[in-house]
């Protein structure tokens, strides 16, 4: 299908070319498949909901069991701290399939590289990590406009 696109987009010149793909765009001629990943928002938000309860509930035995046990306050923002960041690449491609799932398809479909910058993220997240994936999948968001467009794996 690409294959395709990029003939009917060929003319004599520069300007000709690119004429022909925006009206070829603006027409809407080339439809995108959207992919709705299954994924769960009542699952996700439950075990959110799991792990604040059980912070919280770590917190009130702590104001009757030990009353100003500095050490103790310590050891309980350091466990949550440990707790996120170990998990939040799970979280962040849970809220990009959440976005996928949930978005509309004329949003979805507005992308102009392939995979989708969505897609991106998560194979970015998933082979950079958490920091420098993250980077590279805003950095590719704000490239993802006309004139810019082809394959780009992260």
């Amino acid at each position: 299908m690409e294959h395709e696109f990029s003939e009917n987009t060929i003319a004599c010149s520069r300007t000709a070319s690119i004429e022909k793909a925006i009206s070829i765009l603006n027409n809407k001629s080339i439809p995108k498949e959207i992919i709705r990943p299954n994924v769960s928002l009542t699952k996700g938000i439950l075990k959110c909901l799991a792990f604040l309860s059980v912070y919280t509930a770590i917190i009130i035995i702590k104001k009757l069991v030990f009353s100003n046990n500095q050490l103790y306050n310590i050891c309980i923002v350091l466990s949550a701290l440990v707790f996120i960041s170990v998990n939040i690449r799970k979280i962040l491609i849970w809220l990009v399939k959440i976005y996928q799932k949930y978005a509309s398809a004329e949003l979805r479909s507005c992308c102009v590289f392939t995979p989708s910058c969505s897609e991106y993220m998560i194979l970015s997240l998933e082979k950079y990590g958490t920091i420098k994936g993250l980077a590279k999948g805003i950095k590719r968001l704000f490239r993802c406009r006309f004139p810019n467009s082809g394959i780009d794996n992260p």
